[in-house]
């Protein structure tokens, strides 16, 4: 039996999660989520996971400290930034930092969604 990719979806709002779970809907994937920051980087130092989208304004760490977290202890999971807020600092940190692998904005279009992280599967 085949392993399912696994994704960490990470953002301090459930609706958002919860949206993100419904656009997941019918990928074959194990989809693991939190609200918390911390609890975040907890999950990746303990689970091995394939893609990791995480929302860069959070309370506490932000999304481009988990994502250089990640990039440090798992650099074969691909890392996507989801925000609201287009901020060139927050970018250039994102990709200079982090090398996060694809950037979406809120409100994001769940084809688009699929297709980042059904792509970023093949590689």
């Amino acid at each position: 039996m085949e392993e399912r990719p696994r994704i960490l979806l990470v953002d301090d709002e459930q609706y958002i999660i919860n949206a993100l779970r419904r656009a997941l809907i019918g990928e074959e994937l194990e989809i693991y989520s939190t609200t918390n920051p911390h609890k975040a980087i907890e999950l990746i130092d303990s689970t091995k996971f394939d893609v990791i989208l995480c929302d860069q304004k959070m309370g506490g760490p932000q999304g481009i400290d988990i994502l250089n977290y990640c990039r440090r202890i798992s650099p074969d999971t691909i890392r996507i930034l989801i925000t609201g807020y287009a901020d060139i600092n927050v970018m250039m940190d994102a990709i200079n930092k982090c090398h996060i692998h694809y950037f979406i904005s809120k409100p994001w279009s769940n084809k688009e969604l699929t297709n980042i992280i059904n792509k970023s599967l093949l590689y």
